[in-house]
């Protein structure tokens, strides 16, 4: 007895998945160079850019990616505040922060939004694929380091590193401004950074001393850089 195969036409074999991604960051030299990188991934698709919070938002809705890379400090908003907005809007949506900031203080912030994972800009580009990857996966994607302080707390043990006051009192945009003070800068270059006025910025500096009870700004500009020394 003889059997014969039937061929196999291309209609019959399975489509992989390809993954719609908006990347979200307002330094067009880094998106650029990003963008490049993520394109050697044969199953992700950049389908748009933003570098400001309403941009993001307006592309969001119109293109509806699975997955967004999200910068912390935006031209016009706070990328934080962005990943809460899009998951309160598609609770599907995958999202990994990638910043500059230290990841001590804000890893923890950005999983609390909603994103999935936090990277920091300074890694090589094989650990900001793996990361994306890992969250693509449905995963979680920390340091170590972090991993361990988050599951200590699911576990309700007290972790090694604890949470200081300015972490506990401060809101994510006063304690990014708290960290340009303490990195020395001022507030008109704080307002140029962060694209706020430096009546904005003045306000928040009111804000921030008055949480952290200090009394004027000199013992303000002391805090900041200690604790800036403290978190690097």
């Amino acid at each position: 007895m003889s059997f014969t195969s039937s061929p196999v036409t291309s209609n019959s074999l399975p489509t992989a998945r390809v993954w719609r991604l908006l990347v979200v960051d307002d330094h067009e030299l880094f998106r650029n160079g990003l963008v490049h990188l993520i394109s050697t991934e044969p199953d992700i698709s950049i389908c748009g850019e933003a570098g400001t919070v309403s941009e993001a938002l307006e592309k969001f809705r119109e293109l509806r990616p699975d997955l967004m890379i999200v910068d912390i400090s935006l031209a016009q908003g706070n990328g934080l505040d962005l990943v809460e907005k899009i998951k309160g809007i598609e609770p599907a949506t995958i999202l990994l922060v990638l910043s500059m900031f230290d990841e001590s203080v804000y890893a923890d912030r950005a999983i609390a939004a909603g994103a999935s994972g936090y990277a920091c800009k300074k890694a090589q580009n094989d650990e900001i694929l793996n990361a994306l990857r890992t969250v693509k996966r449905q995963g979680m994607y920390v340091s170590e380091v972090v991993m361990g302080r988050l599951r200590s707390r699911k576990k309700g043990q007290p972790s090694n590193t604890g949470s200081s006051q300015e972490e506990e009192f401060l809101s994510s945009r006063e304690l990014q401004i708290f960290t340009l003070i303490g990195q020395g800068e001022t507030t008109q270059k704080i307002a140029q950074e962060l694209n706020l006025s430096p009546s904005t910025v003045e306000t928040y500096r009111e804000r921030i001393k008055v949480k952290l009870n200090l009394a004027n700004g000199i013992e303000l500009t002391r805090r900041a850089i200690l604790w800036t020394l403290r978190s690097v």
